[in-house]
Formats: C-alpha cells, structure tokens, sequence
C-alpha cells in the first residue's frame, strides 16, 4: 500500500474515534458509566454514616444534648471522633450534611455520587 493511502486510513479512524467519542459524549454515556463507578462507594459512605451516628450517640450520652455542628464532635481536647474533619466528608469529598433533631434525633446526609443535595442519590442515617 502507499504511504498516501495508509496515511489516509489513518486519518480516517482517528475521525471516526473523534465523531464517536462525542456522539457517546453527548448522549450521556460518560457520566452514566461515572455513576455506575461512584455507586461501588456507597458502603464506604454508609460505614462513614454510621461512625458519625455513633459519635453523636456517645455525645448525647455525656452531654444529655446533641451538639449545634459536627465540628463538636471532632473540635474538642478528647473528640469523639478521631481523624479531624476529613471524618465528616463522604467518599465523594461532599460534607456529610447534620440536622439535630429533639430528644437525640438525627438526621445524617451525604449527597451521595452527584455530590448535589437533596435528589434520589442522597444517602441517610435513615437508609
């Protein structure tokens, strides 16, 4: 074969590899496979979820309240969650969200894979 012709292949499936990455582009294909990825740390975010929970269960036990922010549970001389704040992150590096409730009620949050809050990905204490 000549080198024009094979330069010429080539160049025509390079095209082709272009036109087919954007129409996969386009059709959402690559943040559906994202998805499908991030989703494999959902277990990871609920072990997160539940050492929190237990953290403002040990909390509400000593202190007969729930504290205002979850920085209580990591900002005192003896925290009760060790790790600093990058414990109150959810895998996908989104803040776990806290909402106290009464009478040692809670409620935990994470975004979940979108990082966004409150949509059908959002993963809770009440799960």
């Amino acid at each position: 074969m000549k080198s024009s012709v094979k330069s010429f292949l080539r160049a025509a499936k390079a095209a082709m590899l272009v036109v087919s990455a954007a129409v996969f582009a386009g059709c959402g294909v690559k943040e559906y496979v994202d998805k499908g990825l991030d989703q494999r740390r959902v277990p990871e975010c609920l072990e997160v979820i539940s050492t929190i929970e237990t953290s403002l269960n040990a909390y509400y036990a000593d202190h007969g309240r729930l504290p205002d922010s979850l920085e209580a549970l990591v900002d005192n001389e003896e925290p009760y969650l060790i790790g600093g704040r990058d414990k109150l992150m959810d895998p996908w590096g989104t803040k776990i969200d806290y909402k106290p409730g009464q009478r040692g009620n809670f409620e935990l949050r994470s975004a979940g894979p979108d990082c966004v809050l409150g949509n059908d990905d959002d993963i809770t204490n009440n799960h």
